[in-house]
């Protein structure tokens, strides 16, 4: 495999992992959320990002285990 057929393989597997959290977001829109801050007043966070953040490490993880230690940042 080379660098195109790894990026393209790569580019699919985020459009489909973005569309994934897009359906979590559009499921969460209308209704009420818990909201915390994560550091800084400023920095809120959702129990629907962090449902996004956790599916989002356990879907990488079972596509590239060779790849470790994932870290979403926001």
């Amino acid at each position: 495999m080379n660098v195109t057929d790894d990026i393209e393989e790569y580019y699919k597997a985020a459009e489909g992992l973005v569309l994934t959290a897009g359906k979590i977001i559009e499921g969460a829109i209308n209704l009420n959320k818990n909201i915390k801050i994560k550091g800084i007043e400023w920095d809120l966070v959702t129990e629907y990002d962090r449902r996004i953040e956790d599916d989002l490490k356990r879907q990488l993880s079972n596509m590239y285990p060779q790849h470790k230690n994932f870290q979403v940042y926001w």
